[in-house]
């Protein structure tokens, strides 16, 4: 599955295509909330995100965005998934493309998504009310994670 092209320009240099190439589920755990002791009593969503590189690759023209979401379910079931985006670019990923908040801030906000939208059609197909995960700012992430 292949989607929209975007291009995107970093600091005056030549333009650089990229799409999501596809996403993938690597781990997924349903289980009724009393077999759970690793998640939080108060809270109801955890999700945190990195991006992967292939180390030292200079030629390499893809980076993944990892999702790893833990969600309880109606008080009654614990969801845990790691979901990846595979993102593929016409040129090489640099050090500046690396450290530019495009894949901490604008490639996490294209993949997100897909992310809500897998969540509430595996919670509907296993027969419970789906669940819309809620919007995630990711400039303000990206914000308070650099002010640290």
């Amino acid at each position: 599955m292949s989607f929209t092209v975007l291009m995107i320009q970093f600091h005056g240099q030549r333009r650089m295509n990229l799409k999501i190439d596809h996403m993938q589920v690597s781990e997924m755990m349903l289980s009724p909330s009393s077999q759970i002791t690793c998640f939080s009593e108060k809270e109801s969503f955890e999700l945190e995100f990195s991006t992967a590189y292939k180390p030292d690759d200079t030629e390499e023209c893809s980076f993944v965005i990892v999702f790893d979401l833990r969600l309880k379910v109606h008080d009654t079931h614990y969801l845990a998934v790691k979901y990846h985006a595979l993102f593929l670019t016409d040129s090489p990923i640099t050090s500046d493309f690396q450290n530019s908040p495009f894949p901490k801030v604008n490639a996490p906000a294209i993949a997100f998504p897909f992310l809500r939208s897998f969540v509430a059609t595996t919670l509907l197909n296993a027969g419970f009310e789906p669940i819309l995960l809620p919007s995630i700012n990711f400039q303000a992430m990206y914000n308070r994670t650099k002010a640290n």
